[in-house]
C-alpha cells in the first residue's frame, strides 16, 4: 500500500535559533506520520511532510504548542493581528535603554568620583 504525502507550511511563533528548531524535532520527529521536517529561521516557517491519514495539522499545532510556541498554517499568517510598536521592538527598546542607563550611572560616576584612586579607596 502506498503512503500519502502532503506538505503543510506553519509559521511558527518563537522559532527565531536553533534550540527552537531541536526542541520542535524532538517533539515532532517521533510522531508517526511525519516523515520530514524543514525550517526557515528568517521566516519562522516550519514545513512538515506528512500523511493526512495518520496525522492531522491540527495535532501538530497542538504539539508545537506544547514546547511553549504557537502556530498557524502558514496561508493565514497574513491574518494575524497587528502588533503594537512596542510588540514588534521590545527587545531593541529594552536593549537600548539597558545601555542608556549604564552609560549615565558611569558618566555620573565620572563627575561625582573623576580620580579612578578614588573608586578604589586611595
Amino acid at each position: 500500500m502506498e503512503e500519502s504525502k502532503e506538505k503543510i507550511s506553519f509559521k511558527v511563533f518563537g522559532l527565531d535559533c536553533a534550540a527552537e528548531i531541536a526542541i520542535l524535532k524532538n517533539v515532532l520527529s517521533g510522531k508517526e506520520g511525519i516523515k520530514d521536517l524543514e525550517f526557515n529561521i528568517l521566516n519562522s516557517q516550519m514545513t512538515v511532510a506528512l500523511d493526512p491519514v495518520q496525522i492531522s495539522s491540527e495535532e501538530i499545532i497542538e504539539l508545537i504548542f506544547s514546547t511553549g510556541m504557537n502556530a498557524i498554517p502558514w496561508e493565514e499568517r497574513a491574518l494575524e493581528p497587528k502588533r503594537s510598536f512596542y510588540e514588534r521592538y521590545e527587545r531593541e527598546i529594552l536593549t537600548g535603554l539597558s545601555g542608556f542607563f549604564l552609560i549615565l550611572g558611569y558618566t555620573s560616576h565620572y563627575y561625582f568620583h573623576p580620580n579612578i584612586l578614588d573608586i578604589i579607596g586611595y
